[in-house]
């Protein structure tokens, strides 16, 4: 049984990672006609999905609903935990963890 639910666990990760993968080609285009608030959506989207499928690579089973859930979850088991280097989750072109869309718009550049 603990092998279905780690392969289960697995497509589910391979599945956020094509809609993750869907949202940037998404917000690529949107940026390039101008329309930066879908292309903000998109990001966050795709932001949010990856955060996803990294707490499932570490084993973090119940994720939250929310947005603001995920992200403190992240950074409680990734980033204060040394999931992640403290330079690449404060660096200038990647924020784990922000508190609204406008902040995700470094991540198109």
């Amino acid at each position: 049984m603990l092998k279905v639910k780690k392969l289960s666990f697995i497509r589910e990760a391979q599945i956020l990672l094509v809609k993750a993968e869907r949202k940037l080609k998404h917000a690529q285009r949107a940026y390039n006609v101008g329309d930066y608030d879908s292309a903000l959506g998109d990001s966050y989207r795709c932001v949010e999905l990856c955060m996803r499928v990294l707490l499932l690579s570490h084993g973090i089973i119940k994720i939250p609903k929310t947005h603001s859930g995920i992200l403190q979850l992240f950074s409680k088991e990734l980033v204060l935990k040394g999931g992640f280097h403290t330079r690449i989750s404060q660096g200038d072109r990647f924020t784990c963890i922000t508190k609204s869309k406008s902040r995700l718009f470094a991540l198109l550049h």
